[in-house]
């Protein structure tokens, strides 16, 4: 069984054990839709920039927990749930984002980058609530480093494509940055400036990824366990609706025991009533798509500074990823394509074609 589905049963088994604190435990009945994520991929670069030459590549990348802890990152695996509600696919930034690439920039020494993210408590309306930033980055061997400190906007979304199933969120925001050339004085600098990123992605060709009447049985088992009569099961229910209003968010597999305990009028019924339920949400944690296709743009507009000048700079990704196992999320194959300027290093232009093979974690 993939050990996806043994960790969802687990939990499953270890929220229903708590008996009548079951309510305050049921937040682990599912994967976290806020899911961390390591990736590691290496492959070959076309590179379209005059007097570089093409060569391997590899790059480390690390995005943390989204912000506002209602979106699903770009890992569109179990983390994707099919019968959830659509504003799951309403995406925000990473709390903590991390980049080392080597051979991506022939020169320059590669890329090392970091960014972290985090609300603030302000009186104001929460659409319109900011949020705190921290950036540091510059080439990896630090003839350079760029450290900024500033504030973005919470993320932008669209209805239309909410409905559409399509993850994006667009940001804004305003920073003061310090550019430092450690092996010269010539080129620091103190300026502030005008920031804004954006994203925007499908997954398509979602299949099962593991056995959905193996995980059904085990989570029908847990519920059968908490709740072995329809007079338990109303019980267990109704402690989770009194949880959903004091503010707590159900998970998916919270509603759908709710749902399952509310429409049954007859004791007889419940055990069936609870396979079907759990069969239900068992086909949305195992889904796992084909292809993912997305893209990116970042920008920054460096108002003048101390040093009497400013430029702005821009760096758009086109990636398509392609999960060519069928039981397995944590390998893939990804072309992407690169034009444009990282923050971290603002001097080396990239205008490229990557292919690699990437793992993710």
């Amino acid at each position: 069984m993939n050990a996806t589905a043994i960790w969802v049963a687990s939990a499953l088994g270890c929220a229903f054990a708590a008996g009548g604190a079951a309510a305050a435990v049921f937040d682990d009945l599912q994967p976290p839709t806020p899911a961390t994520v390591w990736e590691i991929e290496g492959g070959y670069r076309w590179d379209h920039v005059a007097g570089r030459d093409s060569d391997g590549y590899y790059r480390v990348n690390y995005r943390g927990s989204p912000v506002a802890q209602k979106g699903t990152p770009f890992k569109q695996t179990e983390h994707v749930l099919s019968d959830a509600p659509k504003p799951t696919l309403l995406t925000d930034r990473a709390d903590w984002s991390f980049t080392y690439e080597h051979g991506s920039v022939s020169t320059g020494g590669g890329l090392l980058q970091g960014e972290a993210l985090m609300p603030l408590d302000l009186r104001l309306p929460k659409d319109f609530m900011p949020r705190g930033t921290a950036f540091v980055g510059g080439d990896s061997t630090f003839k350079q480093v760029n450290i900024a400190v500033g504030l973005e906007t919470p993320p932008l979304h669209v209805g239309a494509l909410s409905q559409l199933g399509i993850t994006h969120w667009a940001v804004v925001g305003i920073s003061a940055q310090r550019r430092e050339e450690t092996d010269s004085a010539v080129g620091d600098k103190n300026f502030a400036a005008a920031s804004y990123r954006g994203f925007i992605g499908k997954a398509f060709l979602f299949h099962p990824k593991a056995s959905v009447g193996e995980l059904a049985q085990r989570v029908s088992d847990a519920y059968l366990r908490e709740a072995p009569t329809l007079k338990d099961a109303k019980a267990v229910a109704d402690n989770l609706k009194q949880s959903a209003a004091k503010g707590t968010t159900l998970t998916v597999f919270q509603e759908a025991f709710i749902d399952a305990a509310s429409d049954v009028s007859k004791p007889e019924e419940w055990p069936s009533a609870a396979l079907r339920t759990a069969r239900a949400a068992a086909e949305g944690v195992l889904q796992q798509p084909t292809f993912a296709v997305y893209s990116e743009v970042s920008g920054w507009y460096e108002m003048r500074g101390d040093d009497g000048t400013s430029r702005s700079r821009a760096l758009f990704t086109l990636t398509a990823d392609y999960w060519f196992l069928a039981t397995r999320d944590d390998v893939f194959l990804r072309l992407r394509y690169e034009n444009g300027y990282e923050r971290g290093n603002p001097q080396n232009r990239k205008n490229q074609m990557l292919a690699a093979i990437a793992l993710r974690f």
